[in-house]
């Protein structure tokens, strides 16, 4: 294999010394200078704020960290490293007599610790090996939880969404209507649902098939999140029906509500590949009551 293949399977790692000790640093970069295997791209920098200048920008695989800074004491550097990017394995330089300091630090999220002046070639490759295996196991594990809770946070999402509109189903509303009614005790204010019925629908899906009907569904979703508040929920809780609940909302106000979305629906020519469709709808106001703790009792 050429040089160039060889470097090609074999990237660099890049490396930072954070270091206020010129003779240290310059006895860290000889030695990593003389590694084939890995091959390392060095940088050096003196104080904790420029190790997280460059954290921040530059991609940094590994890091060598001494902990007696000029702007940072013990494990202070440690932990402002960290705070700025968890992905990049961290070895921490002790002087002799500092152990108790080092076991700290591996507590602290240090990978390895390494005493001044008592390393050499093998154990700091050795180390740096180690550090950045140990490192990948558990970035990979953390990748694989942060996955998990993504697909666990979908599938709860899903149980509670009606797929065809994303608006809320009959469980996602369940979930909003008993919020609102515990809310009811604590509170002096009054709350309200409203019933939204498309006015002959199925004349719709019977003529024109069942895809006009889901545009027209599409639609109606799109002019009832128009017609509300952001605090405002809505559902759709049967083929062309949907349930709304306005918290902390007065009756002059659901009427007004009631009429805004009325309006609205009877306004809209939805379009659709074989021409268009104009709807009514029939509207039912109800104010909510702890006596009414379900969506079925409210409907």
């Amino acid at each position: 294999m050429s040089a160039l293949n060889a470097a090609t399977a074999h990237p660099a790692l890049r490396l930072l010394i954070v270091e206020d000790d010129l003779r240290t640093a310059h006895s860290l970069r000889e030695l990593l200078e003389e590694s084939p295997n890995p091959r390392f791209e060095v940088q050096h920098v003196s104080c904790a704020a420029a190790a997280v200048e460059t954290l921040r920008n530059s991609p940094i695989d590994i890091v060598i960290l001494d902990l007696g800074l000029p702007d940072a004491s013990d494990l202070q550097a440690l932990v402002r490293l960290e705070a700025t990017v968890h992905e990049v394995p961290i070895i921490v330089l002790t002087g002799r007599g500092d152990d108790a300091l080092a076991i700290d630090a591996l507590h602290f999220g240090a990978e390895d610790f390494l005493h001044k002046g008592s390393f050499n070639f093998p154990s700091l490759i050795r180390s740096i090996r180690y550090a950045v295996e140990r490192h990948r196991g558990i970035r990979d594990l953390a990748r694989m939880k942060t996955q998990l809770e993504n697909v666990n946070r979908d599938l709860e999402r899903l149980t509670l969404i009606d797929p065809l509109t994303e608006l809320l189903n009959r469980r996602g509303l369940q979930q909003a209507l008993t919020r609102e009614i515990q809310h009811l005790g604590r509170a002096h204010s009054t709350s309200a649902a409203l019933i939204v019925d498309l006015d002959d629908f199925k004349q719709i899906n019977d003529r024109l098939g069942h895809g006009a009907g889901d545009v027209v569904l599409k639609e109606v979703e799109r002019r009832l999140r128009a017609s509300l508040r952001a605090v405002d929920y809505v559902g759709r809780i049967g083929g062309d029906e949907f349930m709304l609940l306005l918290p902390e909302t007065d009756p002059p106000e659901v009427t007004r509500v009631a009429e805004r979305i009325r309006l609205a629906i009877a306004t809209a020519i939805v379009q659709h590949s074989t021409g268009t469709v104009t709807l009514t709808a029939s509207i039912a106001t109800l104010l909510l009551t702890t006596e009414l703790p379900a969506v079925d009792e409210l409907v």
